[in-house]
C-alpha cells in the first residue's frame, strides 16, 4: 500500500470540433509517473481497487463536487470508485463495439494481402474493393512504450457531454481507437479506429533489405511483407479517420460522421514523393435509443456493407454545407510536448498528396 498526500488535479484541454467541452483526465506515462504517483490520492485509490490480474492504472478522473472517481487500466477496464468510501461502484471490461467499421483496404497492404496471408497458411482470396465498408473486429489495446499518434493516448480518459445531448460520457483514446462510453447506460455507444498503418520505419527498411536495396521499388515499405518467408518490399499503406458530431440531417437526433481516407506509397520511380490517395469513405451514425447506429441502405452481409454512391455524396454534402473540412474533424490537434495545439503531422502531411488534409 502506498502512502500518499491528497492532490486534486483537473486539467481542461481544448480538443477539435465537438470535443472541446471535454475535461482531460490524468494519464500516467513514464515521464510523469514519479511526479503524480507519490502525491495523488486519486491515483492511490484507483490503484488500491485493482486486483492481482487487473493490470495498472493508465488514467483517472474525479468528477468535481462528487465522490465519483473513474479510471482506465492497462487491461482496458473502466472502474468507478467512491472516493470517500473506496467502494467499487462499477467495473466494465471493454470489448470491441459491434458497430465499429473501417474500409476493407485498411491495415495490411490490400493488394498483397492474399499473398502475405497465403505465405502464412491463411486465406488467399484477393481484395477486389478496398473501399467497401467492413466491420472492425480488432480488440482495444493500450500498449506501453509506444509513441502514440498525436500523443493522444498519453491521456486516454476524458469526460464530458461530447454530443451535447445532456448525458455525460467517457471518451477513451485507446492506442488508435476512439471509444465513447455512456456513463448513464454503462456501455460503449460508439467507437472507431482513427489511424491504421502498415509501414516500416526507415531504419527498419535498412535492416531488412541491407544488401538488397534494388529489391525495394516503393518509397515506403509495408511491415506486413517482412518477418515471414516472403521478406518482400510491398507498398506501405496509411489510413486515417476524422469524426464530426452534429444533427446533420435536421431530424432532431445527433449524428456522427466518420470520414476515412486510405493512402498507398508511391513507387521509387515516381517523380512525386510520398503517398497517393487510394480512396475515401463517409460513414453516417445516428443516435437511436441511446447508441449510435450505422445508417445504411442495406444491412451487412458477412460483415461487409454495400457502398451506396448516393449516400456517400449526401454525407459529403452535409460536411460541405457546414464548411467542415478535414482539419476541423477530431482528432486534429497534437498533445505531444512542444507540439501542443499544432496539427497532428501524420494526419495532415503534405506527402500524402491530398489537398483535403491541408484545409
Amino acid at each position: 500500500m502506498r502512502i500518499v498526500l491528497f492532490l486534486f488535479i483537473a486539467l481542461g484541454m481544448t480538443n477539435a470540433f465537438s470535443f472541446d467541452n471535454l475535461i482531460t483526465g490524468i494519464g500516467i506515462t513514464d515521464e510523469n509517473f514519479n511526479q503524480i504517483v507519490p502525491i495523488s490520492m486519486e491515483y492511490a485509490i484507483s490503484d488500491l481497487a485493482l486486483g492481482e490480474n487487473d493490470g495498472v492504472v493508465k488514467a483517472f478522473y474525479k468528477i468535481p463536487s462528487s465522490n465519483n472517481l473513474y479510471s482506465i487500466t492497462s487491461e482496458i477496464e473502466i472502474n468507478l470508485i467512491n472516493f470517500d468510501t473506496r467502494e467499487i461502484l462499477g467495473n466494465w471490461p471493454l470489448t470491441q463495439w459491434s458497430n465499429s467499421t473501417r474500409m476493407k483496404g485498411e491495415g495490411t497492404n490490400w493488394k498483397a494481402r492474399h499473398i502475405i496471408s497465403g505465405a502464412l497458411g491463411g486465406d488467399t482470396t484477393a481484395v477486389t474493393d478496398p473501399l467497401v465498408m467492413v466491420s472492425n473486429e480488432e480488440s482495444y489495446k493500450l500498449p506501453a512504450f509506444k509513441e502514440f499518434i498525436g500523443c493522444l493516448s498519453n491521456s486516454p480518459l476524458r469526460y464530458g457531454d461530447v454530443d451535447s445531448n445532456g448525458s455525460q460520457e467517457l471518451v477513451l483514446i485507446l492506442d488508435e481507437d476512439i471509444v465513447i462510453f455512456s456513463v448513464q447506460q454503462q456501455k460503449i455507444i460508439f467507437s472507431t479506429r482513427f489511424s491504421i498503418s502498415d509501414e516500416l520505419k526507415p531504419e527498419e527498411v535498412e535492416a531488412w533489405f541491407d544488401g538488397k536495396e534494388t529489391d525495394v521499388k516503393v518509397q515506403y515499405v509495408a511491415e506486413s511483407g517482412v518477418g515471414n518467408r516472403l521478406n518482400a518490399a510491398f507498398s506501405a499503406t496509411r489510413s486515417f479517420a476524422k469524426l464530426f458530431i452534429d444533427d446533420f440531417n435536421s431530424d432532431g437526433k445527433k449524428d456522427i460522421i466518420v470520414w476515412r481516407k486510405l493512402y498507398e506509397s508511391r513507387l521509387t520511380s515516381d517523380s512525386i514523393l510520398g503517398f497517393k490517395l487510394e480512396g475515401e469513405l463517409f460513414v453516417h451514425y445516428q443516435l437511436e435509443d441511446g447508441e449510435y447506429q450505422i445508417q445504411t441502405s442495406e444491412p451487412s452481409v458477412e460483415g461487409e456493407f454495400e457502398t451506396d454512391p448516393a449516400q456517400q455524396t449526401q454525407i459529403k454534402g452535409w460536411l460541405e454545407s457546414k464548411n467542415l473540412t478535414w482539419q476541423k474533424g477530431f482528432p486534429s490537434k497534437s498533445e505531444c510536448a512542444g507540439q501542443e495545439g499544432q496539427l497532428i503531422p501524420e494526419m495532415h502531411d503534405a506527402l500524402l498528396n491530398d489537398p483535403d488534409v491541408l484545409k
